[in-house]
């Protein structure tokens, strides 16, 4: 029987609309979006583990960071015609993409929503420099 899966998406993305939240399956070791790929906003790892990788000019390969289930990817894409790094599934992951024209036009009309999702994106990150102590 295919049973249909509902993901309960936390603050403040539930607020989004579903048809500007895809969902994205990818099989470990394939690219969620490469490096100078076009922009579609930045994703939510619902499963899994995914790698934001750098090619450099002269060909090596630095992994920037290593995301797990329930961190946000990618946010710098919601200013950025073009990703800056690739996204890897280092395991078999299940991601929603956030819509940048939505979360953009949304962050517009809704301070309250914009609000939240800063304060999102600063605890990760200051849960990310906890981690480098």
């Amino acid at each position: 029987m295919n049973m249909i899966r509902i993901i309960m998406l936390p603050e403040p993305f539930n607020l989004l609309p579903a048809e500007a939240l895809p969902r994205i399956d990818a099989a470990s070791g394939t690219a969620v979006f490469r490096q100078d790929d076009p922009s579609r906003g930045p994703y939510l790892l619902i499963s899994g583990a995914v790698e934001m990788v750098r090619h450099t000019e002269a060909g090596h390969r630095i992994v920037l960071h290593q995301a797990h289930a329930s961190e946000t990817l990618a946010e710098a894409s919601l200013l950025s015609d073009r990703y800056h790094c690739a996204c890897i599934a280092s395991r078999d992951s299940t991601l929603i993409l956030l819509d940048k024209a939505v979360v953009l036009d949304r962050m517009k009309r809704d301070a309250d929503f914009a609000l939240a999702l800063l304060k999102r994106m600063a605890s990760q990150v200051q849960g990310y420099r906890r981690q480098i102590e």
